[in-house]
């Protein structure tokens, strides 16, 4: 019971985007993931992507770790929505494909594994 609770608690996180001076509410469990691309960051939900100024670390940090995952050194990804798994990258339910970098594919499979357990 006590996993369930903190399942539930992980995937109801709201968190807060500012861009281009709105505040949008978005919960964490809409999230496909989080991108890094140069000085801004993108989080790509299933409705829109936004485009946002946060640091890329604070806003990972914000989302729960029970589901999301840190794959490469610029892609957070939430694993609700992996369609297909290899060792090398993942193939997501909207046909986009994220590599997994070489030295996370060994930790990412522990994780990837213990996340089906917990399912």
């Amino acid at each position: 019971l006590d996993k369930a609770m903190e399942y539930i608690d992980g995937a109801y996180v709201d968190i807060f985007l500012s861009e281009n001076g709105v505040q949008q509410r978005v919960v964490a469990d809409d999230i496909l993931y989080v991108t890094r691309e140069g000085r801004r960051t993108s989080i790509v939900t299933v409705k829109q992507t936004f485009s946002l100024s946060e640091k890329y670390d604070d806003l990972c940090e914000k989302l729960p770790q029970l589901f999301f995952y840190p794959v490469h050194k610029s892609f957070f990804v939430n694993l609700h929505y992996v369609d297909r798994y290899t060792y090398t990258e993942l193939l997501l339910t909207n046909g986009i494909r994220i590599p997994i970098a070489p030295r996370k594919q060994s930790a990412f499979h522990k994780f990837w594994f213990e996340y089906l357990r917990r399912r």
